[in-house]
């Protein structure tokens, strides 16, 4: 949807090209520099030849163009434009979903005091300036504050987290409930498959004296650095899409909430391939213990229900 409307416009409008940025461009589509902190797209990009970076901080400040696929979560999106608008001398293009912060995109650009144009097309909305010099200097500074790490108490407790990354400014219910329903014997060596921040493999690490040692997975680079700040030496923080994972059976145990969107879009398969993975990473008696939202279809082959609650199902198998 965003890629067909994104293609449009560039069909449509004189794009400069030859010093082009995107920031979470789609291999599909993008060309030239492209900032994501995925490493799926990340190495998908490699392969079509972009020049890519997984961080920010090498970004250089004179682009001609920059081009925003626009995130889901609202202040990761503010804080790209600003970084969009920051990085460019001339031009800026963003492009969201209706029904994911595309309406608003307008006015959002238009507050920088810069011209906008517009144009809606297969459900989303592409937005763009010529002037993004002009921008307001103060407000990019401010927003530029939404891509970076921050520490913030939850529950008695100070995190590093940062927005885009899953359930950033909260505790989440359903890692929450998993925690509570993890048996007290748990030991030995335990992976965390999609660790966000890590909330949970923190909190195993500290309740449970008899696990030797985490390994805690996340797709997205800046989880893997929050992760990193909040754990003890305990945790390894490991940067590893789980669809590309060489598993082998490595753990006692695996513990995961994962992921169920693959961007903007419910993927259920995701998931699965998370149980397949995690289920092939075990030792032999080893135990899965996962929660999911309710109404996932995750059922399979030796995989029950241990508990049903508040939306959510905590799941269990074991390795022969």
């Amino acid at each position: 949807m965003i890629n067909d409307a994104l293609t449009y416009a560039l069909q449509n409008i004189a794009v400069p090209r030859k010093r082009a940025l995107w920031l979470y461009g789609d291999p599909a589509i993008a060309f030239g520099d492209v900032y994501h902190p995925w490493h799926s797209k990340v190495h998908a990009l490699e392969n079509k030849g972009c020049n890519v970076f997984s961080t920010m901080e090498s970004l250089a400040r004179d682009y001609d163009a920059v081009i925003v696929e626009c995130p889901k979560q609202r202040e990761e999106t503010q804080g790209l434009i600003a970084l969009a608008l920051l990085c460019s001398g001339r031009f800026v293009m963003l492009a969201a979903p209706n029904n994911a912060g595309g309406t608003r995109l307008r006015k959002t650009l238009e507050a920088y005091g810069v011209k906008v144009e517009h144009m809606a097309k297969h459900h989303c909305q592409v937005v763009w300036t010529w002037n993004s010099v002009d921008a307001d200097k103060e407000m990019i500074a401010s927003n530029l504050s939404q891509l970076v790490p921050k520490q913030i108490t939850m529950e008695g407790q100070d995190w590093w987290t940062q927005p885009g990354l899953f359930a950033w400014n909260k505790i989440d219910a359903g890692s929450k409930l998993l925690l509570q329903h993890l048996p007290a014997n748990l030991a030995g060596k335990i992976a965390d498959f999609g660790c966000g921040y890590g909330y949970l493999c923190a909190m195993m690490a500290k309740q449970f004296p008899g696990i030797t040692h985490i390994d805690a997975y996340d797709g997205d680079i800046r989880a893997v650095a929050c992760a990193t700040s909040n754990n003890s030496k305990k945790v390894d923080s490991i940067w590893q899409d789980m669809r590309g994972f060489a598993a082998r059976p490595l753990y006692d145990a695996v513990v995961m909430n994962p992921p169920f969107h693959d961007g903007k879009e419910e993927d259920v398969e995701l998931g699965r391939i998370f149980i397949t993975k995690a289920l092939a990473s075990l030792k032999s008696g080893g135990r899965l213990f996962m929660v999911a939202n309710r109404h996932l279809g995750y059922e399979q082959k030796g995989l029950t229900v241990l508990v049903q609650k508040e939306g959510y199902k905590i799941m269990t198998a074991r390795a022969s």
